[in-house]
């Protein structure tokens, strides 16, 4: 990746701040986030009472929590412009949002909904 392109950070703390969280989303948010997720698209272990998912779901929702709490006052992951994670995690989102993250939970999670929204209608890319 070019380093002039500014997608890695601006200094080498917020660049070892970005692959913190590309970390982050690669060990705990995508192995957790396929549980739920793949119950969705009728490719998980059959369950019909839901107990998986909604296990599954109460652990993404916690793990979630921690991305709201650190877009607390701020549009980006890290920094104050986009950068590879807000890429990254963004990415991971889409299907979560789209098919688990009700109106309920978007509205509790307003940093993360705030942060994503904005990433998705590129208002806080431009």
């Amino acid at each position: 990746m070019n380093p002039d392109s500014g997608l890695l950070g601006s200094s080498a703390f917020e660049e070892a701040k970005i692959n913190e969280w590309i970390s982050w989303a690669q060990l705990e948010w995508i192995p957790k986030m396929h549980v739920p997720l793949m119950q969705v698209l009728g490719k998980g272990q059959p369950d019909p009472s839901n107990k998986i998912y909604n296990e599954g779901l109460k652990v993404l929702k916690e793990l979630a929590k921690v991305l709201n709490t650190n877009l607390e006052g701020k549009n980006f992951i890290v920094g104050d412009k986009i950068s590879i994670a807000d890429i990254y995690l963004a990415s991971m989102f889409v299907l979560v949002f789209q098919t688990m993250f009700d109106e309920g939970f978007r509205g509790a999670m307003k940093n993360l909904t705030r942060w994503f929204k904005g990433f998705i209608d590129h208002q806080s890319v431009i």
